[in-house]
């Protein structure tokens, strides 16, 4: 395992040197004491929720307690079977001072601890905050959030402070997040790093969830400002009918999430040979976990997804199809993972059972239309991933390295139907 001293955080990414990241733990972990994912630390103290909010996506649960002796943020994934997230703590103040020492028996009983009083930026700084005095900034990917402290005329604080921070490498090696009153890099949490970008990331975030809040004026008057998803998706719609050559209204549309986030939409188009069923939105929320794995996160955490099928007649399998296309849009945030071309997921459709992603310009070749850049989103490239329905054999010999996704490529052009 990598020591401390092998981390870097360069802008919004934090990785080991030698180029890969492995998660050690989805769990809350306090030296010897390792909790299941999804559960508190066991704990005799009676502990009092002070905040409970759970994010856009529904995916996870912000929470903030104390114990009589201490203030823990936590995100947690709570009963949700389908999300390996588990929990993820960081302290954030004593409410009384602190020991000399972290309490090794109150952790090895599974009880968060208080921070030494040497560790405190502020030993004295004990306040129990209220529910009404904190907001929770959802990072814009869902897998991080921010703590902020708000103004308080009885404390005489001036402005909003930023208290604590769990941000998306949380959870690793040893790491839990970052708190305001930490000065030295502990078991529950490690100083507020002097780094702009992570400001700016999480006034960024509020930014974003401020304006789906965005409502039109009364009538005659200015339009006023469009949610992300108003303005994005009739870009994406226009870009579609331009490459496939269709007006407005020739193509079919469906809500894939409802009001769930992330909000998008399903269209379906169909061209001389195949099918195409597409997304239409899903590029408003980027992808979560990508800054883990890439060092230009940006050029791979927006995406819209499309399937490519052949035209067969058969409106039941379509129906499938579309249903298999709406959840693997979601399927990133449920998850906490991204999708990008070279990836591979279960599909079911006719003789398939599995589905390559490919790039844009190796899909729209197949289609046999002109590849066209997606409109791009809060400065972030769009990509256009294609769906290509595969057999079991063939995922075999893609994993086993037998067939590359050019010669599955060219297996589907000189099979498609003319």
């Amino acid at each position: 395992m990598a020591s401390r001293q092998d981390w870097r955080l360069a802008g919004y990414a934090l990785r080991i040197n030698y180029g890969f990241v492995i998660p050690v733990s989805y769990c809350v972990k306090f030296a010897g004491c390792l909790q299941p994912a999804g559960t508190k630390p066991l704990s005799t103290r009676q502990t009092h929720s002070i905040l409970f909010q759970t994010s856009p996506y529904g995916n996870l649960d912000a929470i903030v307690e104390h114990d009589g002796r201490a203030v823990y943020f936590y995100l947690s994934a709570g009963q949700r079977s389908d999300n390996r997230f588990g929990m993820r703590a960081c302290w954030v103040r004593n409410l009384e001072l602190g020991p000399h020492v972290i309490n090794q028996e109150d952790m090895e009983a599974g009880i968060a601890p208080m921070l030494p009083r040497y560790d405190c930026a502020d030993p004295q700084l004990t306040r129990l905050p209220g529910a009404d005095s904190l907001e929770v900034v959802w990072l814009e990917e869902g897998n991080g959030a921010a703590l902020y402290e708000l103004p308080d005329a009885e404390w005489k604080l001036q402005q909003r402070q930023l208290i604590a921070v769990i941000p998306p490498w949380s959870g690793i090696d040893g790491f839990h997040g970052y708190a305001a009153n930490c000065v030295n890099e502990t078991r529950v949490c490690w100083p507020m790093p002097d780094n702009p970008l992570l400001v700016q990331r999480i006034d960024a975030a509020r930014e974003f969830w401020q304006s789906w809040a965005a409502k039109p004026s009364s009538a005659g008057g200015d339009p006023g400002p469009l949610t992300p998803f108003a303005l994005q998706q009739p870009r994406v719609l226009a870009n579609y009918r331009e490459r496939f050559g269709v007006e407005p209204g020739e193509e079919k549309y469906f809500a894939a999430a409802g009001q769930q986030f992330p909000l998008r939409g399903l269209i379906h188009l169909q061209t001389d040979r195949f099918e195409v069923i597409a997304t239409a939105g899903m590029s408003v929320c980027p992808q979560p976990a990508v800054e883990m794995f890439v060092d230009d996160p940006a050029s791979f955490r927006r995406i819209e997804l499309a399937l490519i099928v052949p035209r067969q007649g058969d409106s039941q399998m379509l129906s499938s199809a579309m249903e298999q296309v709406s959840g693997l849009s979601g399927y990133p945030w449920k998850q906490m993972t991204w999708l990008r071309d070279g990836h591979t997921c279960g599909f079911s459709f006719g003789q398939y059972s599995a589905a390559l992603l490919l790039k844009d310009a190796a899909g729209s070749q197949l289609v046999g239309v002109q590849e066209g850049g997606l409109p791009q989103f809060r400065g972030d490239p769009v990509n256009l991933l294609w769906l290509l329905p595969i057999t079991e054999g063939q995922l075999e010999q893609l994993q086993s390295g037998s067939l590359t996704a050019s010669e599955l490529v060219k297996q589907w052009n000189s099979a498609r139907p003319e």
